[in-house]
């Protein structure tokens, strides 16, 4: 049979034109070539038989106990202030004195930075000149017209001369009102030469130098308020559906290790990312200490719903195939079969296993590698 193949070989390949190429490679070539698909052609776990599985595999057994799990649903984010501001100029003018620098602890209501005054002062008092002279003149009419108004009483003067000397009360009445505005608006501007914090909270940023010219809706300040603090994380549909403003919440953040915060869901919400299929959730945090700064990065933990009548297998034991994830039982006749589960989220290298195990199977968590469906296997304790 061999000389057949050497001869085939000779009239057919290559082989024999290589020098050095001896009988011995020829044979183990001529092996390759034959059982190499018989190699190829060897069955998966799930489809082989009863006929090609190994016995007598000692394995380790456990059966399932039904427990009571808590669902949850992680994410990682970020943390982010509680406020955010960017205080802008109201008014234009040069900068003459800022008070706080970045990092300094502001309370509501305190200057941050002061625009020159003097041209809107002197536009006050401009004003408040212009409303003088206005209610001089309306305080004049009205007088004289009480006095013509009591000659015409007495035919003395025409009733067209009262009625011009009322129209000119009504019109200096009316530049009086708005010289009152002028004023106020002068007082308002003259108010936003000094600018306050609209909370108590922190500076992230100063954007001013003193002398520098601003204008309308210039940047001056970047105010936070880090009393509390946002973690902003993306919860997956599934997770969604059981989300709850009451469900609890702990945080882990790398910068403290071993260190739990708690946290509340403040919004949840309602349209997905059409790319990640996740929804945005923002949790408060309560940051009195100041510990925690925008930032950090934040491993949210949010406590679902609790899970009735589940069973927790270890990881190993679970054999994902291309028909689904599942196990190794041993039935009463000490053989394997295969069994389909459905299974949760990997917990603290624990699987939930939901559906297609009960009580009284005998799953296989050690070994299970080493069988074939069919194969009987020694049981060890």
């Amino acid at each position: 049979m061999q000389n057949k193949y050497h001869s085939y070989l000779k009239k057919n390949s290559c082989v024999s034109f290589l020098p050095g190429f001896g009988r011995k490679w020829m044979d183990r070539f001529i092996l390759l070539i034959f059982f190499f698909p018989v190699i190829l052609s060897r069955p998966t776990i799930s489809q082989a038989d009863t006929n090609n599985s190994i016995d007598h595999v000692n394995v380790k057994i456990m059966k399932p106990v039904s427990e009571t799990i808590k669902l949850k649903a992680t994410s990682i984010g970020r943390l982010y202030p509680n406020r955010e501001v960017k205080i802008l100029a109201e008014i234009s003018g040069k900068i003459v004195e800022y008070y706080f620098d970045v990092g300094d602890e502001v309370k509501k209501n305190q200057p941050l930075v002061k625009i020159d005054p003097i041209d809107y002062q002197l536009a006050l008092e401009e004003a408040k000149a212009e409303l003088k002279s206005f209610e001089v003149q309306y305080l004049s009419s009205q007088k004289k017209f009480k006095r013509v108004k009591k000659l015409a009483q007495k035919k003395i003067m025409s009733q067209e001369e009262v009625e011009d000397l009322e129209t000119k009360v009504l019109a200096n009445l009316a530049n009086v009102n708005t010289a009152q505005i002028v004023v106020k608006t002068a007082e308002h501007k003259l108010s936003k030469t000094t600018v306050k914090a609209p909370f108590t909270g922190r500076i992230a940023d100063r954007l001013v130098e003193i002398g520098q010219i601003v204008e309308f809706g210039s940047d001056l300040f970047s105010l936070v308020d880090l009393s509390k603090v946002r973690a902003k994380v993306s919860i997956l549909e599934e997770d969604y559906v059981h989300l709850d403003k009451n469900d609890p919440v702990s945080i882990s953040i790398d910068a403290y290790p071993g260190k739990t915060f708690t946290g509340k869901i403040d919004k949840i919400g309602i349209t997905a990312d059409q790319k990640t299929f996740s929804f945005p959730v923002e949790v408060v945090i309560n940051n009195h200490n100041l510990l925690l700064k925008a930032g950090f990065s934040a491993r949210v933990s949010i406590i679902l719903t609790n899970l009735e009548n589940v069973f927790l297998l270890p990881v190993d034991a679970v054999i994902y195939e291309n028909d689904g994830a599942g196990v190794f039982v041993v039935n009463r006749n000490n053989t394997v079969q295969r069994r389909l589960i459905r299974t949760g989220k990997t917990d603290k290298n624990r699987v939930p296993v939901f559906d297609g195990l009960s009580t009284k199977d005998r799953v296989i968590i050690r070994g299970q590698n080493n069988v074939l469906v069919g194969s009987k296997v020694i049981i060890s304790n």
